[in-house]
């Protein structure tokens, strides 16, 4: 007895170009929820570098903080702190730049727990920012301890910004990023085209594209 496979309603991956696939036009044409290939790949990416921008901030800000003691205070002390920061943005830069240059394991994504969206990311971190600063006037006021309580305020809204704001923005543009870089990134986009050729459909992801 003959076996006929059944034969699916979406279209295959090469029945467009990798152009068709990234267009807008295409994208608006189906709900943001719909899932595809490329959204899949625009997703994990972001959510990799979304975490590798957060390490940079993270750094930038050590360095900051580093870098205020130093000049206000003259103590040497700080020094670690400065560079360690700085050595942490340069790693954690490389490492972006690497992600986002390579077609990432659609497999291997975690579900994302913090914000994503660089709206929901500001008001998470002003949730524990605002609190947090009410309670540090307090204690400038009945300890008369001013410099100590804004450094550490300051240093607060610098790694709540690089925890919440900056991931959670980079997630919400990874898409629109996505699309830009494949239409400019001559290795991504290389490799895109070998994805698009090589890629089969499966249940959860059924089609290709759109974006």
């Amino acid at each position: 007895m003959t076996t006929v496979e059944p034969v699916s309603p979406y279209p295959p991956a090469t029945s467009r170009d990798l152009d068709g696939w990234l267009s807008e036009d295409l994208a608006a044409l189906h709900p943001p929820e719909a899932p595809t290939r490329l959204r899949a790949l625009a997703d994990t990416q972001a959510a990799r570098a979304g975490a590798w921008a957060g390490g940079i901030s993270v750094g930038v800000s050590a360095a900051m903080v580093g870098l205020i003691l130093l000049l206000v205070t003259g103590r040497i002390s700080s020094a670690p702190l400065i560079g360690g920061g700085v050595l942490l943005a340069g790693l954690c830069t490389l490492f972006l730049v690497r992600a986002q240059r390579r077609i990432p394991d659609t497999g291997r994504l975690r579900s994302v727990r913090g914000p994503a969206r660089l709206r929901a990311g500001i008001s998470a971190a002003l949730v524990i920012y605002l609190p947090v600063t009410a309670l540090m006037v307090v204690a400038m006021i009945s300890t008369g301890r001013f410099f100590g309580l804004i450094v550490v305020n300051v240093a607060i809204l610098l790694f709540l910004v690089s925890a919440f704001v900056v991931p959670a923005g980079v997630l919400g543009r990874g898409r629109e990023s996505f699309r830009r870089r494949a239409m400019t990134d001559a290795a991504l986009r290389a490799r895109l085209e070998e994805d698009r050729l090589s890629w089969k459909p499966d249940h959860a992801t059924p089609m290709y594209g759109p974006l």
